[in-house]
């Protein structure tokens, strides 16, 4: 439960990057250290991400907030 909620915040951080910033899901998967694939199927296919995505994802936010 409390990984889906992270997962619906992470989302919209993401989207916050992208929209003003501009950040590209290329760009965010190259900073992040993680496949584009794994940002895009997480962004547009509205995929869960696996344990180890997903707390690689949210060191990555964490840090850039």
């Amino acid at each position: 439960m409390i990984k889906e909620i992270e997962m619906i915040k992470m989302r919209k951080d993401i989207n916050y990057l992208q929209d003003k910033y501009g950040f590209t899901d290329s760009s965010l998967a190259k900073i992040g250290g993680l496949a584009i694939r794994t940002i895009r199927e997480f962004m547009v296919m509205n995929r869960n991400l696996s344990d180890k995505n997903f707390y690689i994802l949210l060191s990555f936010l964490l840090k850039s907030w």
